[in-house]
């Protein structure tokens, strides 16, 4: 059975979610072109403390990168790709991770339109979960442990963003013929998608109405499966 690693940034957006607040000085914009969505040249400048702290943690090909408190997205790139060919050099192959629907057999990485690489590393047949391990750690937490959790903060989305992407969202609830408030919250869109108090229970999906508004809004903001 092939073994998967979960898309590296969704596994890293779980960290973001308690670390955004502190961090939020060093977010960057998104990247206004949808034909290109290779950023501009930006960085992401560590402050005192998250530079002692990445020194202590990171790993020996992070720590040059990281060394001067400054993370171009040169630096961030360069880490992902040489996490990708350690992968490939391993049997495995590469898919496109999360983000808008992609013809089958497409390979990754994807660039998106935030400036962020998505992938899934997909392992040779018959992996053992103690190989697959040892894969991990010797390609991601190796070579982009660290720089995937900066950059991922960099690259969240602002409260702006959030704030308009659930707009959004409203309005085409409210052409379905919907009671929503011109800008929801979270909370009273959750109560929509996971009624009666927007919280899911076991077996629970939200609607497919519910879903359609969502998928599109996501794909515009670039948010795989946010729903508000």
């Amino acid at each position: 059975m092939n073994r998967t690693l979960q898309t590296i940034t969704t596994v890293i957006a779980l960290i973001v979610t308690v670390s955004i607040v502190s961090s939020a000085c060093g977010r960057g914009s998104v990247p206004s072109s949808k034909d290109d969505p290779r950023p501009s040249i930006d960085e992401f400048r560590l402050s005192a403390t998250q530079l002692k702290a990445s020194l202590s943690s990171a790993s020996d090909f992070e720590k040059p990168l990281l060394a001067d408190g400054v993370l171009t997205f040169q630096e961030y790139e360069q880490a992902t790709l040489a996490a990708i060919r350690c992968f490939k050099d391993a049997g495995f192959t590469i898919g496109p991770g999360d983000g808008p629907e992609v013809p089958e057999g497409t390979e990754g990485p994807r660039l998106t339109k935030r400036g962020k690489y998505t992938y899934n590393p997909i392992s040779p047949p018959n992996y053992s979960s103690a190989q697959f391990e040892v894969v991990v750690s010797e390609c991601h937490d190796k070579h982009t442990g660290t720089i995937d959790f900066f950059w991922a903060v960099k690259t969240a989305p602002t409260d702006q963003e959030l704030q308009a992407a659930r707009r959004l969202i409203g309005d085409c609830l409210r052409e379905q013929g919907r009671e929503v408030p011109v800008q929801p919250t979270s909370i009273e869109l959750a109560k929509i998608a996971y009624p009666p108090d927007g919280k899911p229970q076991p077996g629970q999906a939200p609607p497919e109405s519910y879903v359609a508004c969502a998928r599109a809004v996501t794909e515009e903001f670039d948010l795989p499966g946010f729903l508000g």
